[in-house]
């Protein structure tokens, strides 16, 4: 489904409109009785937001046109503009539907906007409370209102959505010797005045379509759909800017990054991710950067789709056409690129994920996983197993048993997310200090005894609107599920289990419930919970991805938790659904984690080049099959051996063997299950005692029908709730999601 007609830019035409709906896949609103169209240009002409649209109508000459909203006199907003296309900004649309009439001659067409608050919702659901907004500076926490973080503007928020006037601030990019590293002592943007006289280190640009400009940079802040986001593009502050008339050093394309971790904080923050790409910016590009999408900011894949599309209409409303929109980011930024990808497709036209994870909910598998292992070692059950063993027998046996390069993965990961679904107070493990998921006062979230109406903190409910709460309680419906996991099973198989490990592991590794605490029995999933994660692509689907050029910047931090085999778990996907991964190229390189500059640099003009051609090819050929045939003939996979940035390795077999870019596996794997990772809750089979290359004595086997009472895995089925993905669910009706209306 194509979101935003305005992506086909003055390709569009009044006889090919029937054609752009469809592919909108939206209900337009237009009902013509005659040529003459109204078009919106800058999103869904049914999910429009804050109060204003980017509008063009076909069909007649400017100067005959006459045209109002529900009767006001709008038409002074209409000419015929450079393009030859005539075009306005709507603005004074109220909330709700909004009737757009044109005449011209004897010829008339109707348009219905339907019009959201810019604080939003629109699709993703009723949104989380309490929120705290932003303030102009920080403010501490009192006895009854937590902290609030500064918002970087000068005006504070006038409503609880967090609504407030836009901020502006001028920067330019400095000919110095200089780092854009975040708090850095000689950065490469700083502060432009245009009243004083002009920097001696004012450095030039010229964009790749050949204007030559000061390098100066306008920076836009504000709150959309109560997030804080950033866009930055080249600005001569001598000029005006408007939608119909942009200025010549914006190329008309967008770059949006997206920030890493994963969190549901209750409070606006200012973005963590910055938008000085100077790469990007250079070339004029615009640069776009929010708190929704930073992923440690906000872990709803739902809400972030949501305010990518409220943000990327308003860049349309106020700044003119956007082409075509590329993303970036790393970690929880690829799990942004990728689930957007899948849920909301055709929000980005190109991704670029590095330190990759195909999805939150499969990705948080191995953070239960590593959890319960890490209590499993504490058990005088693993100490007795273990006893008489050296810490690196015992180190071995952990990364046999998690599948790990090594032993120093889980207790990463336990680290880092272990408490991420805690809904209380907990004991931040980095620094010992008390804190909460919702970052609000611990007085107001939940604690079973004291407070178990207070707020939960964790995920599951941050993003309660999608799932959905279990049956009479406040409590999210959970996909969380080990029952038939056979932990350990690989290692057994191969010698590097004994029949009692394995058999102690399993009886003892039990599960947790959803407030976090360990339990003896295994979870189960909810079905529902399993069927909205799938049916909704939260589960990223790769039948979507196929819609999307992939690029993936694969480095290596495989003793820690971002394990390069997540690039290859998303492959696995694309290769089971859709028999191929033409649309996806890898990257390799080690030993880091982060790309060297020059390959950073190689993506961006590739993807930026793949995608121009794809929009370029005006066939009638599917999308999918658009992109595979626009390919540069650059983007292929291949591996950088070491530290030789030059010679382009293309056989895997090769890159594989490579030491540092070699590729693991994970707990579920070891158990049997897929790379593709993307099993939340197995199909059981029952135990046979002849699929197993160990011997058990009569005991352990009785042992081990008692811990698998039901079953245990049966990975050539597919996964309970396993389906295909409807893109474009709407959460405003309630959990589950519901398919937006053509």
């Amino acid at each position: 489904m194509k979101v935003s007609i305005k992506a086909l830019g003055s390709l569009v035409l009044p006889v090919a409109l029937a054609a752009v709906l469809a592919a909108c896949g939206g209900d337009s609103g237009i009902r013509n009785t005659s040529p003459l169209a109204i078009m919106v240009l800058s999103n869904r002409a049914d999910l429009v937001s804050g109060g204003d649209a980017y509008v063009e109508i076909a069909g007649a000459a400017a100067e005959a046109l006459h045209v109002d909203v529900d009767g006001r006199d709008v038409s002074s907003a209409f000419a015929k503009r450079a393009d030859g296309r005539v075009t306005g900004v709507l603005t004074g649309l109220h909330d709700g539907k909004n009737t757009v009439t044109a005449r011209a001659a004897n010829a008339r067409a109707k348009l219905v906007i339907t019009n959201y608050p810019i604080g939003g919702p629109i699709f993703a659901g009723p949104q989380v409370q309490p929120w705290v907004c932003a303030t102009p500076t920080a403010q501490p926490a009192t006895a009854t209102s937590a902290a609030t973080n500064a918002s970087g503007l000068s005006a504070a928020a006038i409503d609880t959505q967090c609504n407030v006037a836009a901020g502006y601030k001028l920067f330019y990019r400095t000919t110095a010797e200089c780092s854009q590293a975040p708090r850095s002592t000689s950065p490469c943007f700083k502060p432009y005045d245009p009243n004083a006289a002009a920097p001696v280190d004012l450095a030039e640009t010229t964009t790749d379509q050949g204007v030559t400009a000061k390098y100066i940079v306008r920076v836009e802040r504000g709150s959309i759909d109560r997030g804080l986001y950033d866009v930055a593009v080249l600005f001569d502050p001598a000029k005006t800017w408007s939608a119909v008339a942009p200025q010549a050093t914006w190329n008309h394309k967008l770059v949006w990054s997206f920030g890493g971790g994963s969190g549901s904080p209750y409070k606006q923050f200012a973005p963590n991710s910055t938008w000085a790409i100077d790469y990007a910016l250079s070339r004029g590009f615009m640069v776009g950067v929010g708190a929704h999408f930073d992923h440690q900011l906000n872990a709803n894949q739902a809400v972030a789709g949501e305010a990518l599309m409220m943000t990327r209409e308003h860049v349309i409303d106020t700044y003119g056409d956007v082409s075509y929109t590329i993303g970036t980011g790393c970690s929880g930024g690829s799990i942004m690129q990728l689930q957007i990808a899948s849920m909301y497709p055709g929000l980005l036209d190109g991704i670029q994920p590095s330190c990759t994870y195909p999805d939150s909910a499969t990705t948080s598998m191995e953070v239960t996983d590593c959890v319960l292992l890490g209590n499993y070692y504490k058990t005088p059950q693993f100490a007795a197993l273990t006893a008489g063993m050296s810490a690196d027998q015992i180190a071995a046996k952990k990364a046999a048993i998690e599948g790990h390069k090594d032993e120093k993965a889980c207790p990463a990961w336990i680290s880092s997310f272990g408490s991420t679904n805690d809904p209380g107070v907990f004991v931040n493990p980095r620094n010992g200090q008390k804190m909460n998921n919702c970052f609000l006062l611990d007085s107001q979230v939940y604690d079973a005894r004291t407070n178990p109406s207070g707020v939960r903190c964790s995920v599951s409910e941050y993003t309660l609107a999608i799932w959905g709460a279990a049956p009479g309680t406040n409590v999210s419906r959970r996909a969380a599920d080990n029952a038939g996991i056979q932990y350990g099973l690989q290692a057994l198989q191969e010698g590097k289990l004994t029949a009692e490990e394995f058999v102690s592991l399993n009886e003892k590794i039990g599960g947790s419930d959803a407030d976090s605490n360990f339990t003896a029995d295994r979870m189960i999933a909810d079905r529902q919970a399993l069927e909205t994660a799938y049916s909704t692509g939260i589960v990223a689907d790769p039948r979507q991805w196929t819609k999307v050029p992939i690029i993936d910047l694969r480095g290596n931090d495989n003793s820690s938790i971002h394990m390069n085999w997540r690039a290859f778990a998303v492959r696995d996907r694309l290769d089971r659904v859709n028999g191929n991964h033409d649309n996806q190229a890898i990257w390799r390189f080690g030993p880091g984690l982060v790309p060297p500059p020059q390959l950073t640099l190689d993506s961006f003009l590739a993807m930026d080049k793949w995608v121009a051609a794809i929009k370029a090819d005006t066939s009638s050929k599917p999308l999918q099959q658009k992109i595979v045939q626009n390919k540069p003939a650059d983007v292929f996979d291949f591996c950088y051996i070491g530290s030789d940035y030059k010679t382009k390795v293309t056989d895997w077999n090769v890159c594989n063997a490579d030491p540092v870019l070699r590729y693991y596996a994970s707990p579920r794997q070891v158990a049997g299950g897929p790379l593709a990772e993307n099993v939340l809750k197995c199909s059981l089979q029952p135990l046979k005692r002849s699929a197993y290359q160990a011997t058990f004595t009569d005991e352990q086997w009785s042992r081990l029908k008692q811990t698998f009472t039901t079953g245990v895995c049966d990975w050539n089925k597919p996964g309970v709730g396993m389906q295909a993905s409807t893109p474009w669910k709407s959460f405003a009706a309630g959990p589950g999601g519901k398919v937006m209306g053509k």
